[in-house]
């Protein structure tokens, strides 16, 4: 079950989605930028919010919200259509 503040991102290599905070290597800060960062402190890479660089980074944030508007848990959803084909 997800909370109102679940922020998500996956590992573009893998394909996982992880919950940000599950991991005590996960740091999310809000730069002077206004862009909410996420930063991994085992590997050194992340991503922003702001940032147009795709290719550089081994992360994304995931969209967690459902057809109703509300807060999801989007390694739920992946794990029903999977299921579904």
């Amino acid at each position: 079950m997800s909370s109102l503040t679940d922020i998500y991102v996956r590992d573009k290599w893998s394909g996982e989605i992880h919950r940000v905070g599950d991991d005590q290597h996960d740091q999310l800060t809000i730069g002077e930028d206004g862009h909410l960062h996420y930063y991994n402190l085992q590997n050194g890479d992340g991503c922003s919010t702001g940032d147009t660089r795709r290719d550089g980074c081994f992360y994304e944030f995931v969209p967690n919200v459902d057809v109703y508007g509300y807060n999801c848990d989007p390694r739920e959803e992946e794990h029903e259509q999977r299921n579904s084909e």
